[in-house]
């Protein structure tokens, strides 16, 4: 305290204007201490004091765009990037890779499971397409869903709402209940689930996508269900060909084979039928390629 014209005044010999400030004197180590890996920047709209960014406000900030979680990230690179997995058919942890485990997997709102019967009634609440993305084989989980219970069989679909049934009865008997499907196989069943296995595959948009099958790519010449999340087919062979001949009872005119003949046509037998091979083994059928690593983006 001290005595000024008879008046008491306080005096606080750390208070500092800001004018009194030199332009630049504050230094890095005067500011406040921030967490590791912080970005200082302001996201609030307005001016007013800064802030310390989350990822997602700084890739805002920064205009960058964002990763999403089990994105697919391709190129020459020769390590692992942060944050992300081989796809390679793998099972990983639960708890780990909880972020990756809540994206790749359909979480499915079940009014009512129903003891010893084999039918659900999954309604994605209006989530337009999850139910198209469920497909016959797919693991599922859950309240009195017993281990090892697969989707057998899909009916009544539309893009939000599907009647499914088990392969394994239901054991109990409840409403609601959420049930969880899971595209890419669901590991030890408790602790670890399955990512997609990209290794020596091209990715093919999913067929249904918006609802309408588009039909270019069909399991019956295939043998790939194009509307399956992660399933995978193809083969880089073409299998050997077989010819079929109908012959009548004359000479045979007008036949006419390139390659090799069967020995019966040479000798002009009149078989009613007959076959023959063409070639023997496999041929190559890979388009032209080049490989690439593949990395999910997990999050973790």
């Amino acid at each position: 305290m001290m005595e000024l014209s008879g008046t008491s005044w306080t005096v606080n010999e750390e208070a500092v204007d800001t004018a009194e400030l030199a332009d630049g004197a504050v230094t890095l180590v005067k500011q406040a201490n921030v967490a590791t890996a912080s970005i200082i920047g302001r996201a609030t709209t307005g001016t007013g004091v800064q802030e310390v960014l989350t990822p997602a406000q700084a890739r805002s900030v920064l205009s960058v765009r964002s990763v999403f979680i089990g994105e697919t990230i391709r190129g020459q690179f020769t390590a692992l990037p942060a944050l992300c997995l081989w796809p390679n058919g793998q099972n990983v942890s639960r708890s780990t890779y909880s972020l990756l485990f809540d994206a790749i997997t359909l979480v499915a709102p079940v009014s009512s499971t129903t003891n010893a019967s084999t039918t659900v009634a999954i309604n994605f609440n209006g989530l337009t397409g999850l139910a198209e993305q469920v497909q016959v084989g797919m693991p599922i989980e859950g309240p009195g869903i017993q281990a090892g219970t697969t989707i057998a069989a899909i009916s009544a679909v539309n893009p939000t709402f599907l009647t499914a049934t088990l392969s394994l009865a239901a054991t109990a008997t409840g409403s609601p209940v959420t049930l969880r499907i899971f595209p890419s196989g669901n590991g030890n069943g408790s602790t670890t689930f399955g990512v997609a296995d990209y290794r020596d595959r091209a990715a093919v948009a999913r067929g249904n996508m918006g609802g309408t099958a588009a039909g270019r790519l069909t399991s019956g010449v295939s043998g790939l269900n194009s509307s399956r999340l992660g399933v995978g087919g193809g083969d880089q062979n073409t299998p050997q060909q077989n010819l079929s001949e109908s012959r009548g009872t004359s000479n045979n005119a007008g036949l006419n084979w390139v390659g090799q003949v069967p020995g019966d046509f040479l000798a002009g037998n009149t078989n009613d039928a007959g076959s023959i091979a063409v070639g023997s083994g496999t041929a190559g059928n890979v388009q032209p390629s080049i490989i690439e690593n593949v990395a999910i983006y997990a999050g973790a």
